[in-house]
């Protein structure tokens, strides 16, 4: 259990309210992010790869990685260099604060103060409704205000499975042969070639009744080493496709590719008043899925 801080603020001695709930923050939220794994399946692209943003901005503004070049093949230096040409659409993706608050009575306030009591319960509850709502961000996007995730990114690659693959009825050779076919597609001209495999939990567990356990287990290893390379596999209680239907997913996971931004944090943010309660937010500020190559995305359709 954390232990409380004490901090003088004026006199009595005792810590700001927030610095009792900072204090089991730190010690919680580790242990909260193996549970959520949406930043396993989607890398931040750090803040300081876009111009003017900070925590005021209300956009994150990109472009799309279009581009075309030459190559120069000398003996000596040359002066006249083919060039990078960028055609991308110039974008602008919004931002969003997800949070919430934390009431505390006057006298739970002066309890945690003083040292009596230690939040460990609100601040758990907190930080998990708040990495949750980040995954589901992530994963599906929130289009009340535009904000773009895995599911409905314009631009990805969607993979229709034979129908012979209806209700995973086929042999295991067949349908690692119909996931070999979605590799070769994904690595044609060698653009992008797949590092992330993404699987729905539920859709796995539909594998397991009916090709057993260990088929199972060991047709998902033999996808993820398609090609000779070795794919991270990830599962996933959140990957959907634009219809909500539990999918798979191909990606090359790299924050020049897709990613999100954080621009604040989540942690909990000084106390304001209600009336008599205090309320200590916990928030952060951050984009949905910025997809600069969406076609490094592939969504697998028709599966069971």
């Amino acid at each position: 259990m954390a232990r409380i801080i004490s901090v003088a603020k004026g006199t009595g001695g005792v810590t700001k309210l927030v610095e009792a709930y900072k204090a089991q923050y730190v010690e919680l939220v580790p242990q909260k992010r193996n549970r959520v794994d949406a930043r396993n399946v989607v890398p931040m692209i750090p803040s300081n790869q876009f111009q003017n943003l900070g925590a005021s901005s209300q956009v994150v503004t990109y472009k799309t990685s279009e581009f075309t070049s030459g190559l120069n093949i000398t003996q000596s230096r040359s002066s006249d260099l083919p060039l990078l040409v960028y055609k991308g659409t110039p974008k602008s993706d919004p931002l969003v604060f997800v949070g919430l608050g934390i009431s505390n009575t006057k006298d739970e306030a002066d309890a945690i103060m003083n040292g009596d009591l230690v939040p460990t319960n609100k601040t758990n509850d907190a930080i998990t409704v708040v990495l949750e709502g980040e995954n589901s961000l992530i994963y599906h996007g929130f289009s009340k205000l535009g904000v773009k995730g895995l599911a409905n990114i314009t631009g990805k690659r969607v993979f229709a499975m034979s129908d012979t693959l209806e209700n995973l009825k086929a042999k295991p050779s067949d349908i690692l042969e119909e996931f070999t076919k979605a590799y070769e597609e994904f690595t044609v001209g060698n653009k992008f070639i797949p590092n992330s495999l993404v699987i729905n939990r539920k859709f796995f567990s539909i594998m397991e009744k009916q090709l057993s356990e260990y088929k199972t287990q060991k047709l998902v290893d033999a996808i993820a080493n398609i090609g000779g390379g070795s794919m991270e596999i990830t599962y996933s209680s959140y990957i959907v496709d634009e219809n909500g239907k539990e999918t798979i997913m191909f990606g090359e996971k790299d924050p020049n590719n897709y990613g999100f931004v954080e621009v604040v944090p989540a942690e909990p943010g000084e106390e304001y008043a209600d009336g008599r309660d205090k309320i200590v937010p916990v928030e952060e500020k951050l984009s949905g899925v910025i997809a600069r190559r969406p076609e490094a995305v592939m969504m697998f359709g028709g599966l069971a």
